[in-house]
């Protein structure tokens, strides 16, 4: 949902909140790899370290993030502001 942080609101902000994680990041790769594979499964071992980054992509990056089982997780949709585009039927339609 890309959250706004407390500083920015109150007018003392001293960087703009970034629309995408820095390059060459752990955040970034995993931001990356779901991208690649919108509406598909991705096998991702999930430690402790991953959780963390699981939460930051979905509170500050808007990307709807849901476990299809275990070790195995799918993107299946996205947030822009109020606009939530759906990547779950994705596949369907390009199969047909």
């Amino acid at each position: 949902m890309r959250l706004i942080p407390a500083s920015h609101l109150k007018g003392r902000a001293t960087k703009i909140v970034a629309s995408m994680p820095r390059e060459g990041t752990k955040l970034r790769a995993l931001y990356d790899l779901f991208q690649a594979n919108k509406g598909q499964v991705v096998a991702i071992n999930r430690t402790k370290h991953t959780g963390r980054r699981f939460d930051d992509l979905t509170d500050f990056y808007g990307l709807d993030i849901q476990q299809v089982r275990l070790g195995h997780w799918m993107l299946v949709g996205e947030w822009f502001g109020e606009d939530y585009v759906s990547y779950e039927n994705l596949n369907a339609k390009v199969a047909a």
